[in-house]
């Protein structure tokens, strides 16, 4: 195992403004389950700002073994947020 890495043990995947949760579950549960990943949805919310207190709660419950990421918007949007 290299210096300083941690495995993720959870994924937050955002879908993008042509797919929803179950698009997202479809495609990457069972490879993420494959790799002992537990994929997390996001809660239906109303602006960006309850998605980054989501994303941020995640932070803090599971710290380095949260991996992000999304499809299309969802992806740009996780890349944003996981910069900051």
């Amino acid at each position: 195992m290299r210096t300083g890495y941690v495995r993720p043990t959870v994924a937050a995947l955002l879908p993008g403004s042509g797919s929803d949760h179950h698009f997202v579950a479809a495609v990457f549960a069972g490879p993420l389950a494959a790799l002992g990943i537990r994929l997390l949805e996001p809660p239906p919310v109303r602006d960006l700002g309850e998605l980054d207190a989501w994303l941020s709660s995640l932070r803090r419950e599971h710290g380095a073994g949260l991996l992000t990421g999304g499809i299309s918007a969802g992806a740009h949007l996780a890349a944003r947020w996981a910069a900051t």
